[in-house]
């Protein structure tokens, strides 16, 4: 399971708007409109920091970390 996944399944789950997202986020001084929300959500155009922001925001105390032996990371495309 990727973050963007479980963000995904959280909020869903809370049955939370992207509004009250954008509310909850006003707490850690994060202005960001429903729509650019939105948009990043659709779009998976978020880090994994702000994903770990977003689980606070929705309650979440803990996440399981599954075990990875035998796993490779996956390679980034494009120039870098």
């Amino acid at each position: 399971m990727h973050a963007r996944d479980l963000v995904r399944m959280t909020r869903e789950e809370k049955d939370l708007s992207y509004k009250e997202l954008c509310r909850r986020l006003q707490a850690f001084d994060i202005f960001i409109s429903p729509q650019v929300l939105t948009n990043k959500m659709n779009r998976s155009t978020y880090s994994f920091g702000f994903a770990l922001l977003l689980l606070d925001v929705m309650g979440v105390t803990s996440i399981k970390v599954p075990h990875l032996q035998g796993t490779r990371p996956q390679r980034r495309t494009g120039s870098g």
